[in-house]
């Protein structure tokens, strides 16, 4: 017997982010967790601010955090799997 894994495309993925995604400004504050980039700090102050229960990535720097003050960060594949399973992401 031959098995095949479903896969989701680009465009499926694409498609679920944006129907739960904001665009949102720059977050004031000076708040460090990545200090290899802290660029990417504004990432998570900002859903901190403003209570966003995760943040989706595929940026390495803050993919190594896992959580931030109740904030969970993500992959793709983990979003995936959290809103397949019917997990509350």
């Amino acid at each position: 017997k031959i098995y095949f894994r479903a896969r989701k495309t680009k465009e499926e993925l694409l498609e679920r982010v944006l129907a739960i995604a904001d665009f949102v400004a720059d977050p004031p504050g000076n708040e460090r967790w990545i200090s290899e980039d802290e660029d990417d700090d504004k990432f998570v102050r900002f859903a901190i601010k403003e209570k966003i229960p995760f943040i989706l990535s595929g940026d390495r720097h803050l993919l190594v955090l896992k959580e931030v003050q109740g904030v969970k960060i993500l992959s793709a594949s983990e979003f995936l799997k959290e809103s397949k399973d019917g997990n509350s992401i």
